[in-house]
């Protein structure tokens, strides 16, 4: 699967198969959308569809030097953005050791390799009621855990986009968070 940023400078390649489908409702989702101007984005209620998958599974396949990310949270995820179009992008921790990457749906060019919605969470911060299915977040999360496991114990969790050689960010960015 291809996502590619809405200016056309920065191209993800995404492996299809090993991912999780979710949306999620947290205010911290919504607020990166809206902030980078991709409200639109979002689902009925405020929900954000996510890909989640290992991060070896993805590769930067250029605009690498366009990218940025924004920490809402001090606990929470790294937020990437690209700064040509500023388009929201991905989700990562701040650190490889725990290996997450989670790509913003929107852009991706064949949504049907994305799978079904798998769960539907943080119903919480909804901004209106959702009458969809909540889904199977126990499911959501023993997926997650198994991809991480096999990624550290393979060693493939240091083939992360998001990360150089050393395990350091591969790009500045900036945390709002407390």
């Amino acid at each position: 699967m291809r996502w590619t940023c809405n200016c056309g400078e920065v191209e993800l390649e995404v492996a299809p198969g090993d991912g999780t489908r979710l949306v999620c409702f947290c205010s911290s989702c919504q607020r990166f959308a809206n902030d980078f101007g991709a409200g639109d984005t979002l689902e009925h209620g405020g929900g954000a569809d996510l890909y989640q998958t290992a991060p070896e599974a993805v590769s930067i396949i250029k605009g690498e030097d366009k990218l940025s990310w924004v920490k809402y949270t001090a606990k929470g995820p790294n937020r990437w953005y690209t700064t040509c179009c500023e388009t929201p992008m991905a989700n990562s921790l701040s650190t490889r050791n725990i290996p997450f990457a989670t790509i913003l749906s929107h852009n991706i060019d064949d949504q049907s390799q994305l799978g079904p919605v798998v769960a539907r969470v943080n119903r919480k911060g909804a901004t209106a009621q959702i009458t969809e299915d909540a889904g199977n977040a126990g499911k959501a999360i023993r997926a997650f855990v198994w991809r991480a496991l096999r990624s550290r114990l393979s060693g493939r969790y240091k083939q992360n986009p998001f990360f150089d050689a050393s395990g350091a960010l591969i790009a500045s960015g900036r945390s709002l968070g407390d």
